[in-house]
């Protein structure tokens, strides 16, 4: 059976607890606080008696004190808590976690009751942990960040702004970079030194009256180039001189130079209609844009002069392709006019002599005969292989038939020949062409194949002159005869790219040991440019 706590007893549990205990009265005074209370706060329990305890609660606090001891006068016999901050006798602050109950109209009591504990080292570790959290978050967010500026480096950088021609990709390269710092308006101008100005290359958001020439004594842009480093204008109306419709439709400006070995070539900037603080990151970024625009240009002036110099040289080796054929042309007239009529003469005057002729020489003047025939009929091969004379008379088609007639004959090979029909009658430096690749296709295959048939098809399809010559001699490796072209062997084979090369057409070779060759040419039948020359044009303004 249980026995009734004394007051002795009663007095101990206060007395020791861990907890404060205090009574506050109706007007809010302090009528009672216990010795665990009073250490807790640093205080003398006898001392604190009478005087308000809203007097301890610190300022920021004070409202929701004031809100949480008249929630408790409206709701008796309830328990509510609340977190303030109390100040210690040595002037600190300590966090209390207070719980209390009404027991004014308790008549045995006529006081709120309250129980506090000191919380502040947990308080502590909430703010801390709170402070943690708030770095990771801040670090989350600065990676985020990151990754978003890594995505527009990404963008900005992408690969495949190089299969682009310039204008295209420094377009692009400002479309994206308006995107990324959220400009109003962009541009790339490009360094006219002998004029001591920049013009506009590429512009996104200007109007046309903003994109005059920029002489380097200018105030903005010229400035970027003048002082060769990024700068950010954060109020461009602040300028005394610069641009006025630059300035008129621009408030905020950074920009950056273009550099190409160290030489300034350009400038590239950002610009906002409104006031904005642009930040060294985004500087750093247009940079990037900057770098990655100069290389863009760089490249496209060395793909002009390689372009140039191809250009040149094949215009110089299209020339001397002429000039041999001319000269070719004028050696088969000759050997067939000239030659061939002095040894038809010599003929006819020996088969005269041979009619009253003694028969004592009638031998002689026979091989005599025989040897001006031979030398008549190797002059006539000559001049054709020269230049034969049915491929200016009568045609492509005619002089490929008679061509891989006599090589079959020659070589002992079948030879096959297939033509299409033909709309209209192809250029004659097409033919002449055309006619020659077949020549050192046929030549080879003599010379190497070793082949007992040949075929060989000229088709007119899609504007283009197709030649297909399909062999099934030994074959040979492709690449191997191309190596050794380069190193001065198998000019043939380099003699007919070459030649369709210049005739702006394509050439496939196929071929492999025991497997026989397999030739395809195409010739376009109006003319077309080369892919290099296609591109340059492109970028043409």
């Amino acid at each position: 059976m249980s026995r009734p706590v004394t007051d002795k007893q009663f007095r101990a549990l206060i007395e020791n607890s861990g907890d404060g205990l205090a009574l506050i009265a109706a007007d809010g005074s302090i009528l009672y606080a216990s010795p665990p209370g009073a250490r807790i706060l640093g205080r003398d329990a006898i001392t604190s008696i009478g005087r308000p305890a809203l007097d301890l609660v610190h300022a920021q606090d004070l409202s929701r004190a004031c809100t949480f001891c008249q929630r408790l006068r409206q709701t008796p016999g309830t328990s509510p808590s609340c977190q303030v901050r109390v100040q210690h006798q040595d002037g600190s602050w300590r966090w209390l976690e207070i719980t209390a109950s009404n027991l004014l109209d308790d008549p045995g009591v006529g006081a709120i009751v309250t129980n506090f504990r000191d919380i502040s080292e947990r308080k502590q570790a909430e703010e801390e942990h709170g402070q943690a959290l708030a770095r990771t978050h801040a670090a989350r967010n600065a990676a985020e960040t990151a990754a978003e500026r890594l995505r527009a480096i990404q963008t900005i950088t992408d690969a495949a702004l190089g299969y682009l021609t310039l204008d295209e990709s420094l377009r692009e390269l400002l479309s994206r970079t308006r995107i990324v710092l959220a400009g109003d308006a962009a541009a790339i101008l490009l360094l006219q030194e002998e004029q001591r100005q920049l013009t506009f290359r590429a512009v996104q958001g200007l109007d046309t009256a903003a994109t005059n020439a920029v002489p380097l004594d200018d105030d903005i842009v010229g400035r970027i180039a003048k002082e060769g480093k990024p700068l950010i204008f954060e109020d461009l109306a602040e300028l005394e001189r610069g641009n006025p419709a630059l300035k008129q439709r621009i408030r905020s400006l950074l920009g950056a130079p273009l550099l190409a070995e160290g030489d300034v070539i350009g400038v590239v900037f950002v610009g906002t209609a409104s006031l904005c603080r642009f930040s060294e990151e985004d500087l750093r970024l247009l940079q990037l844009v900057a770098d990655r625009a100069a290389t863009v240009i760089e490249h496209a002036r060395l793909f002009d002069q390689v372009r140039a110099g191809r250009e040149r040289a094949q215009n110089l080796s299209q020339q001397l392709l002429e000039a041999q054929e001319a000269e070719r042309r004028r050696l088969a007239r000759e050997l067939h006019d000239e030659i061939g009529q002095a040894l038809t003469a010599v003929k006819l005057n020996l088969q005269g002599v041979q009619r009253a002729a003694d028969p004592a020489i009638a031998g002689r003047l026979d091989e005599s005969v025989a040897i001006v025939d031979r030398a008549l009929q190797q002059v006539r091969n000559l001049s054709l292989d020269l230049r034969p004379s049915m491929l200016d008379d009568l045609g492509l088609v005619s002089a490929l038939r008679w061509y891989l007639d006599k090589q079959a004959q020659r070589a002992g090979f079948v030879g096959e020949f297939v033509a299409g029909p033909m709309a209209i009658r192809a250029p004659a430096n097409l033919e002449t062409a055309c006619f020659r690749v077949a020549q050192e296709a046929l030549t080879n295959i003599v010379r190497h194949a070793k082949a007992k048939h040949v075929r060989m098809e000229l088709r007119e399809a899609g504007g283009e002159l197709s030649l297909f010559i399909r062999d099934d001699g030994v074959g040979f490796d492709v690449a191997a005869a191309r190596q050794r072209a380069v190193g001065g062997g198998s000019l043939g084979l380099l003699g007919m790219q070459e030649r369709v090369v210049l005739s702006r057409g394509r050439i496939d070779i196929q071929s492999a040991a025991g497997r026989g060759t397999e030739i395809h040419v195409r010739l376009p039948l109006v003319p077309t440019l080369p892919p290099l020359e296609r591109r340059s044009r492109r970028r043409e303004p």
